[in-house]
Formats: structure tokens, sequence, C-alpha cells
């Protein structure tokens, strides 16, 4: 029993001694972690005890107070103090020493040649002051820098147009100088604002030096060197933006220059000059989607069709329409564009926008060469092939652009067959062998080859798109009958014209006319009763055609062309037949039907089948 108390004391003694170690050890970890200021930052404690409840959140306040934080009012803030404010002072130091100059000029202080030194002088300081203060105030350095150029173009103007200082050439030389000045600063310092006033200025120097002198070289060649500058610093730092400005300032000045000295100027040098503007502007705006695989912008597809169709415009302006001339340009410009297509394709394929553009350029052009060569006929059978082969270069290229361009083409076509190719004169009247036959059968042998590759292809075609086989199908066999019954008409109105032939002259030498009236009423007759004859014989084949390629489109067209054509046959034509006439056709009209019927009724189950496979 001793021996158990001892051990029990012994071993509380040494729990008693580990739990004040472990106390210890807790007190100097308490202290370090600085707990007081801690227990400061809860917050009060209501007076029964209890925490304070937190008000709701709410998020318009929070919103509102974001709204109007001060980093939002200091950036804009600081945008009209770093930016307006400079523009404004730069146009208020320009007005204020444009008004003490004009002050010391009115009361002699300087003379001509000292104004112009002072706007020099004046021009050089504000632009170096903005090339100092660029490096640490950006737009700011901009803005003065820019308003330096400007000020050294004015200087030049002055001394040229208003105290003639200086020649033309000189004050030319300056301004392209001050132009290259203006260049090289934007580029190697990257400002934008700065190349644009110098291409406004560079574009502006030859409409303030013009004199009543004309000399196409150094005017054009000025103008496509700065082209060429343009051309150089958009590649270089993609700045495609000022392709635009320069399309926009070289389109003013040949305009000007056409207007004041359109006949001064050698045709094929002015036509050199704007095919080497339309290649300068075509490669600043293909060049980065093609080398450097970029993206095409909205306004890069913009200048490209304004480039082409500009330029095309004003060679036909420039060579007074010439019609096979311009059917070649119009050529080169297809087959351009349509290289450029095949590069982009292989270099920049993500690029959509530019793949279908530059197909799109390739294939207007292409119709309006195919217009400008050939007269009338022939423009529409070349419209037709155009149809089928982009149809084909459509699904063979797998891009449904090409198709809605033939979509075009064949509406044309179609529209040139009923309103320019249907009227034959009647001296080149031939039955079937006529030039409009020869037209109508190939160009509906075309539109039926795009209904062919609809249907070989139509496992890679919509179904919403795959309809247009059904429009084909219906403008095919309306444009067959219609040339079917133009050949019926003309027939009857050839024989027609025979009886209306002269029988003599009168005492005037008049061409004397007797017509017999009811020989002609006759001829009326019998041409509506072969149309009937003719529209039941094609409905009968249509219907046949539709059992043959299981179209129930083609059967219920037949059905209600023959229902059309028995509505005419009863209301129209058998009234107006003798009674002999009217027994036989009625009969065999009668018996016609009847075979009609038999066929339906022998053949029912194999007709149902068919009308079930669909």
């Amino acid at each position: 029993m001793d021996d158990t108390s001892s051990d029990f004391s012994q071993r509380f003694s040494d729990e008693l001694s580990d739990l004040k170690k472990t106390l210890g050890r807790l007190e100097r970890r308490v202290a370090a972690l600085e707990v007081r200021p801690a227990l400061e930052t809860l917050p009060p404690v209501n007076a029964d005890g209890s925490l304070p409840v937190p008000p709701p959140y709410q998020p318009e306040a929070a919103e509102s107070v974001a709204a109007k934080s001060p980093a939002a009012r200091g950036d804009f803030e600081a945008k009209i103090g770093g930016q307006w404010l400079a523009k404004i002072g730069v146009l208020a130091l320009l007005l204020g020493v444009s008004f003490f100059l004009k002050y010391a000029f009115d009361n002699n202080w300087v003379g001509p040649a000292g104004r112009v030194m002072i706007g020099v002088v004046v021009g050089c300081l504000v632009l170096g002051l903005g090339e100092f203060f660029r490096k640490r105030y950006a737009i700011y350095g901009q803005i003065l820098s820019g308003g330096g150029i400007a000020i050294l173009y004015l200087s030049t103007y002055a001394a040229y147009g208003f105290y003639h200082l200086v020649g033309m050439p000189v004050a030319f030389l300056f301004m392209t100088v001050v132009t290259l000045v203006a260049g090289v600063i934007s580029v190697v310092t990257n400002q934008v604002p700065l190349i644009a006033i110098g291409i406004a200025g560079g574009f502006l120097t030859p409409l303030l030096l013009a004199s009543g002198e004309v000399n196409v070289l150094p005017y054009f060649g000025y103008v496509a060197l700065l082209d060429l500058g343009i051309l150089g610093v958009s590649f270089r730092r993609n700045w495609r933006v000022l392709n635009l400005l320069g399309l926009t300032g070289t389109a003013l000045l040949y305009t000007t220059w056409d207007v004041r000295f359109s006949a001064a100027g050698d045709q094929w040098t002015l036509a050199g000059f704007l095919t080497a503007f339309f290649l300068i502007f075509l490669a600043a705006t293909v060049s980065h989607n093609i080398v450097f695989r970029k993206r095409s912008e909205a306004y890069d597809l913009v200048l490209l069709a304004v480039n082409g169709f500009g330029t095309f415009i004003l060679l036909y302006d420039l060579f007074h329409g010439d019609r096979i001339g311009m059917s070649f340009t119009a050529l080169g410009l297809a087959v351009l564009y349509f290289g450029l297509a095949v590069l982009s394709r292989e270099f920049n394929p993500e690029d959509k926008n530019l793949a279908l553009s530059l197909p799109g350029l390739s294939v207007v052009f292409l119709t309006v060469a195919i217009g400008l060569m050939l007269k009338q006929s022939w423009l529409t059978l070349a419209w037709a092939v155009e149809a089928v082969v982009l149809v084909w270069l459509s699904f063979t290229l797998r891009e449904q652009f090409y198709r809605v361009f033939a979509a075009v083409v064949s509406v044309i076509v179609i529209g040139r067959l009923l309103a320019l190719e249907l009227s034959l004169p009647a001296d080149q009247y031939v039955p079937v062998l006529n030039k409009r036959f020869f037209v109508f059968v190939f160009s509906i042998a075309c539109l039926s080859a795009v209904g062919a590759l609809y249907r070989k292809f139509k496992d890679i075609v919509a179904a919403d798109e795959y309809k247009v086989i059904k429009a084909i199908v219906v403008t095919v066999n309306a444009l067959s009958l219609i040339m079917l019954s133009t050949e019926v008409v003309d027939y009857f109105n050839h024989q027609a014209g025979l009886v209306y032939r002269g029988t003599g002259t009168d005492k005037l030498g008049r061409t004397r006319v007797s017509p017999d009236y009811r020989a002609v009423a006759n001829i009326r007759q019998t041409q509506s009763i072969f149309l009937s004859m003719l529209w039941a014989l094609y409905a009968v084949g249509v219907i046949a055609v539709g059992f043959a390629r299981k179209s129930r489109l083609l059967r219920i067209g037949g059905i209600l062309l023959i229902g059309f054509t028995l509505v005419k046959f009863f209301l129209y034509d058998l009234w107006g037949l003798g009674s002999l006439y009217r027994i036989i056709i009625s009969i065999v009209l009668g018996v016609l039907l009847l075979v009609a019927s038999f066929g339906y009724n022998k053949y029912k189950d194999r007709i149902k089948g068919i009308i079930h496979e669909q």
C-alpha cells in the first residue's frame, strides 16, 4: 500500500511539472503575438454585452461610391488637364503668335523675310519642345510636335504664296523635307498623329503651291513617292489607317488635276500613274495579311474595294469608255485578285474576310470583262457558263461564297433571257433553227448543270440551301415552256404576216394592203389550239419524268399544268372551233385523258410505292 501511494505521488508530481512547463511556453507565445493591438480592432460591444448587427449590403450605394471614387475622377481630370488643355494651349499659342505677328507686320516692325524666319524658328522650337517633353509626357509632346510641323508648312506656304520670296521648286523642296522629317520622327518615336499631320501636309503641298503650269511627271511623281512612303511606314509599323488617308489624298490630287488640266496630259502616262497608285495601295492593304498573317479589318476591305473600283472608273473615263481596252483591264484585275486570293488562302487561311473579299472582287471584274467584251447574246451565254464555273469552284474549294455570286449571275442570265433574248426580229425568223432557240437551250443546259452539281455534292450542302434545287427545277421547266411557246407564237405570227402582205401599189406608189381578216382569225385560233396541245404534251412529259426520277415536285407541276391547259381549252379554245374540229379535238383529248387515267389505275400500286419511298 505504501509502495502504491509513493508511485502515485511521483506520477502526479511529474505531470504537474510538465503542465507548468507547457503553460510557460504558451505565455511566451501569446506575448509574441501582440494580442493587445488585435483586440483593439474588434467592434465595440453594445451596453447589454451583445455584438452590433452590421448594416445590410447596398449594391447601388457601393457602385455609386465606386463611380465617384477619386481614381475615376482623377482619370477624367488628367485627360482634360493633360490632353485637352495642351491642345487648346497650342491653338491659343498659334493664335497669339499670329495676332502678334500681324500687329508687327501692320506696323512694319518686321519685313517679309523676317516674318517667314520667325515662323520657321517658332516651328522648329515648338517641334523641339515637343520631342523634349515626349519622353516624359507622351501625349503632350505629340501635340506640340504636330503644332511645330503645321507651323513649318504654313511658313513655307507664306514664303511662296504671300510674299513670293522663293520659287515653287524651293518651296516644294522645303515642304517635302518637312514631310520627311515628320515621317522619320513618327516612325522612330512611334507617333501616329505626327505622321498623319505629315501626310496631310504632304498632300496639301501640291495644292498650295499649284500654279498655271502643267507638268504631269513631277506632279504625279511626287504623289507616287509620297504613296511609297506611306506604304513603307504602314508596312513597318502596321499603321494601316494611314492607307485610307493616303488613298483619299491621292484621289483628291488626281481629281483636282483632272478637273483643271484633263486635256493637257498624255493618256498612257496618266494610266501608268493610276496603275502605280493602285498597286501601291493594294500592296499596302494586303501585305500585312499575307506576309505577317494579320487578320483584315473592316477598313482594309473597304480600301480594297474602293481602290479597285475607283481605279477602274478613272481608267474608263480616261480612255473614254473604250470597251475592248477596258474589258482586258477588267480581266487583268480579275486575274490579279484571284492570284491574291490563292496567296491569301495559302499563307493566311484563317482570315476569312480576305478569303471571301478577294475572290468576290475577282468574280465581279470577270463579269464586267465579259460584259464589255461580248455583245448581247454572247454575253448571256458567257454569264451562264460563269454561273456553272462558280458553283463548281464553290463545291471544289468548299466555299459557299462562290455560290452566292453564282446565284446573282444566274438571276442576271434569266433576266436577260426574258427581257432581251425573247424577242426575235421578223427578218431573222427561222423555225427552231434561230439564235434565240440556241441561246435558250444553252442557258437552260447551264442551269441544269448547276442543279446537277447540287445533287452531286448534296452531302456538303445544308438542308436549307439544298432547297435551291427546287427553284432550279421550276426555273428550267418554265424557261423551256416559254421557249417552246414563243416558237409556236412566232410561227403563226409569220403565217399571219404572209396574209397581211401587200397586193400591189396605189396611185401614189403606196403599198396596198388587203388582208383577209377571216384567215387571220383562223390562224390565231389555230395558234391557241397548238399552244394548248404543246402544254398538254409537255405536262405529260413532266409527269413521266417525275415518276422516273421519283420527283414529287415534277409530278405536281405537270398536273397543275394539265389543269391550266384544260381550263383554257374548255373556256376558250373549244368554242372558237368549227363543229367538225370541235368534235375531233374533244374526242382526241378525251382519249388521251382516259389513257392517262388507265395508266394511273393499272400501275397504282407501283405509283403508291414510289410516292411512299419519298
